[in-house]
């Protein structure tokens, strides 16, 4: 049984997590994809309505699934609702995941004051029915120019 543990998000545009997940102490490798696509390699432009998202492998003796929550909540505004691609979505791995993310947004909610706009499923609701692509990420790579999501 490997170290790592797997954690996978929506947030917006699925450079900017990349690059926020890829410089914390922990992270191992990351996973960037597209859900719903039927091409074996989109483009930017293929992307249309489906999720851009991030796939975090981390060590749990370094950084903690709610460390990682926590970091979540800070890169995106959770109480606007995105549309599309860029709608902000916890896919959780396990029970224990899926029920740590659903006290985390209710904390949220508590903390914000109003409706957080995040939805929570089982990262196989995703894999139903859609198809993801994942294109791998070498841990720390610079990133040669920025993408305005």
């Amino acid at each position: 049984m490997s170290k790592y543990q797997k954690a996978t998000f929506a947030a917006g545009c699925d450079w900017h997590l990349e690059d926020y997940f890829s410089n914390l102490d922990g992270i191992e490798h990351i996973l960037k994809g597209t859900a719903g696509e039927d091409k074996s390699d989109p483009t930017v432009r293929d992307i249309g309505d489906n999720n851009e998202i991030v796939e975090v492998q981390f060590d749990p003796s370094v950084i903690t699934y709610p460390d990682l929550l926590n970091h979540f909540w800070t890169q995106h505004d959770p109480t606007v609702p995105g549309q599309g691609k860029y709608a902000s979505v916890i896919f959780t791995h396990g029970k224990e995941q899926y029920e740590e993310a659903l006290r985390s947004r209710d904390e949220q909610e508590r903390k914000r004051g109003k409706p957080v706009v995040t939805q929570v499923m089982p990262v196989a609701a995703l894999s139903t029915g859609s198809k993801i692509i994942w294109r791998s990420v070498p841990k720390h790579r610079e990133l040669r120019y920025k993408v305005s999501c």
